[in-house]
């Protein structure tokens, strides 16, 4: 339990203090970044938020221009899922968004494995379900019974739409 519940709670605690995270609902960061971008014209404006859609994801979100994009962090023991690459910190997280923000998004639908594998499938011994919500398995236990699927953790983009 320490092992995994102690560096979940550094993990969290490193987010909410790091200098960019900005507290509120998805609407309001994106208006304090428009306002930021509008001081800084030539910059690209970031930062870190809590994403209340999704419980135990952070959303980062940018402005290049004029619109503002938003990309999805999972919160792991061994550290933070963006892109599916794992980062041991926040500051090689944002090194690689820096030096790779113009590659191309392909995680921004789940692949048909990652869906099928969070679908509980009808059993006709049983002539049911297995009692869980699409996508319930994500964060351990449940009030239905934890499923997963067998290649959750496998498939699992840093997306939360390709975890419903």
């Amino acid at each position: 339990m320490d092992r995994y519940v102690d560096p979940l709670v550094t993990h969290l605690r490193t987010m909410l203090n790091y200098r960019k995270f900005r507290t509120g609902l998805k609407t309001e960061v994106d208006e304090l970044l428009k306002t930021e971008k509008e001081e800084n014209p030539m910059r690209i404006v970031y930062s870190f938020g809590i994403c209340h859609e999704h419980s135990g994801t952070f959303v980062l979100t940018y402005i290049r221009s004029t619109n503002p994009h938003h990309e999805y962090i999972g919160l792991y023991p061994k550290g933070f899922r963006f892109r599916k690459k794992m980062f041991e910190d926040i500051d090689r997280l944002v090194a690689y968004f820096q030096r790779h923000i113009d590659d191309p998004q392909n995680d921004s639908a789940p692949s048909i494995r990652s869906v099928a594998a969070m679908v509980p499938m009808r059993s006709p011994a049983t002539g049911g379900s297995s009692g869980a919500s699409v996508g319930s398995g994500w964060g351990g236990s449940n009030s239905e019974g934890g499923w997963r699927g067998p290649s959750y953790d496998r498939d699992r983009s840093s997306t939360p739409s390709s975890r419903t």
